[in-house]
């Protein structure tokens, strides 16, 4: 696992491993973060629509996640 924010604008999670696993510990700086790439796709204009509920989160608080084997997600900062 993996995870790390660049400019305080852009944060990548990924799980470099053939399993799914848990992220437990990150946290995005203050601010509200749109989800602009996964697995399934970039769209870094209007972001992506996700069911799991993770396409706006705010930021300054824990944020658990569960990523699939080789998943990712990026957040750009609004």
């Amino acid at each position: 696992m993996l995870g790390y924010v660049v400019a305080d604008r852009i944060a990548v999670v990924m799980n470099v491993e053939e399993k799914a696993n848990d992220f437990p510990g990150f946290v995005l700086p203050a601010g509200k973060w749109k989800l602009i790439g996964d697995n399934g796709g970039f769209d870094h204009l209007k972001g992506l629509k996700r069911k799991e509920g993770m396409s706006q989160v705010v930021g300054g608080k824990l944020l658990p996640l569960q990523l699939p084997a080789f998943g990712f997600k990026v957040w750009m900062k609004e």
